[in-house]
């Protein structure tokens, strides 16, 4: 059997500034691939296609533009390759590349068969099969797709017995069973990086493509999956559940110490949804990072963010002993009633801001995400969001990141959306292309989309990156600027009209 594991080629923002922030290993992928190799089928490929050819910039059929391998180059490799399955994993912004990935693959041999995962066939699986996908992942993909490759190696295939699983048969969808969360996250295998090419990510990174600290080689670890908390805007329930299932700190800090052994990673990110939420283990993880000496040889952080209320100044003070170098917040807003009532985070500002004191006072450095345009939020409650984002830059050195409120598919939010008429964006290219660029596409009674991006405009005013960047690291502005310099300069061009 063998077996093609595709990332696919990243779909660019109308505004591209030249700088592409959306390069990041497919731990997804790896661990489906580590599963497989476990289970003895070591024909397996990971291909990351936006990474490939990472300084390229194409165009697609519908006139938008994407970073990476062109289509006719993926073409090539699925011809080459001639695999008999292709695992897919996509967010929304680039599912229609996706999509078309499969597409080719079929036109290179009918008998070549494809599932899609990842957050965007989860939220949207009857899309995902009529879009040509033989098989849809919805949940956690490391078993599913495993029980799949093992049936299709019968000579009769049957896959309504495949927990979780999408699929169409004589042009009916069929739905099976729920796959329940797997509960023991360390009998998962480590995600196969030998397999994903790290020179490339690397090089990219010191060519200023999104890379937190760009010093060191860097490298991301999942160590949880699951929320339990129910904010209006977030997905991630759809594909890991509300349960938070976290790995054992012992499993954890030896994957850390595999990947600074054998792949030589300086700066690792957390990219938990609750890292911190059974404090007791983050201690551990840290206790274990600083008796390994593992504090002595990565920086890392928690760039998904950490709600306010699973840290103190005590387990503050240990993470940073054991290495962390920035801590994200995410609040959301700055009024209470918004907080708790429209996005459901049910969190204490006054923590919030305890938090940020501590920071400030340990010489942590701290960043928080704020997001504004809720239906329901009034204008003086969107003005009491900028207001304690500017208090917390202010007073407390933090780095705020004001955010339009975006309503992903298979969001509460989108369905408040849908439900009430509020989208400004309703066909599918350019719903998907707002997602991209991140603008605002909500017009409730209470504001509309020009105001939320008037507000945050005034409250970046010429912070935007590329601008930041100019004299902050020059050198690394003088790379983007040669690498694409009609993007820069177009949407330099852009930003001085407006």
């Amino acid at each position: 059997m063998k077996i093609l594991l595709l990332k696919p080629p990243i779909t660019l923002p109308k505004q591209f500034s030249g700088i592409n922030t959306r390069f990041s290993q497919p731990i997804g992928l790896g661990y489906i691939a580590s599963m497989l190799e476990k289970n003895g089928y070591d024909d397996v490929k990971i291909i990351d296609t936006g990474i490939e050819d990472w300084k390229r910039i194409n165009k697609r059929y519908d006139g938008k533009e994407y970073a990476g391998m062109n289509f006719g180059d993926i073409k090539k490799i699925i011809e080459k390759e001639l695999p008999d399955i292709i695992g897919i994993t996509s967010m929304t912004p680039d599912a229609t590349n996706a999509f078309i990935i499969s597409k080719l693959a079929k036109e290179v041999s009918s008998d070549i068969k494809t599932m899609m995962g990842g957050p965007h066939a989860c939220a949207m699986p009857e899309e995902t099969l009529m879009e040509g996908i033989d098989f849809v992942c919805i949940g956690e993909g490391e078993y599913m797709f495993l029980e799949l490759v093992e049936e299709l190696e019968k000579e009769s295939p049957k896959f309504e017995n495949i927990k979780g699983m999408w699929f169409k048969e004589d042009g009916k969808i069929i739905k099976n069973e729920p796959r329940p969360p797997i509960e023991n996250l360390d009998e998962l295998p480590f995600p196969a990086r030998h397999l994903m090419n790290y020179k490339k990510y690397f090089e990219a990174n010191k060519y200023l493509q999104g890379a937190r600290e760009i010093e060191k080689r860097r490298d991301t670890i999942i160590t949880s999956r699951g929320c339990p908390f129910n904010c209006v805007f977030c997905s991630i329930k759809i594909s890991m559940g509300r349960t938070f299932r976290p790995r054992s700190p012992e499993n954890v800090v030896t994957e850390i110490e595999e990947m600074v052994s054998k792949y030589n990673i300086g700066n690792i990110s957390f990219e938990d949804d609750n890292f911190t939420f059974n404090m007791e283990r983050a201690h551990k993880i840290c206790d274990l990072i600083i008796e390994r000496g593992l504090n002595k040889k990565i920086s890392w952080d928690t760039p998904n963010g950490i709600r306010a209320d699973r840290v103190d100044e005590k387990l503050l003070i240990k993470m940073q002993k054991a290495g962390c170098k920035e801590v994200v917040f995410s609040p959301e807003s700055g009024n209470q009633y918004v907080v708790n009532n429209l996005i459901g985070k049910k969190l204490d500002l006054k923590k919030v801001e305890e938090d940020a004191r501590i920071c400030k006072k340990i010489g942590m450095k701290c960043r928080m995400f704020f997001v504004m345009g809720i239906p329901g939020e009034t204008k003086n409650q969107i003005n009491d969001t900028v207001e304690f984002a500017k208090r917390m830059k202010e007073e407390y050195c933090v780095e705020p990141m004001l955010f339009s409120a975006l309503p992903y598919y298979s969001t509460d939010l989108y369905r408040i959306c849908k439900e009430n008429g509020y989208l400004i964006k309703i066909d599918k290219s350019s719903f998907e292309q707002a997602l991209i660029g991140m603008e605002p596409m909500i017009s409730p009674p209470e504001f509309t989309p020009e105001y939320i991006a008037r507000v945050k405009k005034e409250f970046i005013k010429d912070e935007h990156k590329i601008l930041r960047t100019v004299f902050e690291r020059p050198l690394d502005s003088a790379r983007a600027f040669i690498l694409h310099p009609k993007h820069v300069l177009k949407y330099l061009v852009k930003k001085a009209i407006k």
